[in-house]
């Protein structure tokens, strides 16, 4: 195994936890736009969050 494997997970629930809070202040008027969500997913996709992951997280939020 490659030691840079050993640090992917890690990284990835740094990446979803930072989209999470990202989420968090998209919907701290109560509701999120279509702008809005198109940034998130925007973020998402740099983040390598899947689109399941990602409606887990708003399901969360």
């Amino acid at each position: 195994m490659h030691i840079k494997n050993l640090f992917e997970p890690s990284e990835h629930r740094n990446n979803a936890a930072h989209l999470s809070a990202i989420v968090t202040v998209a919907f701290s008027e109560g509701e999120i736009n279509e702008k809005e969500v198109a940034s998130v997913l925007r973020f998402a996709d740099k983040l390598d969050i899947s689109i399941r992951e990602y409606e887990h997280i708003i399901q969360h939020i």
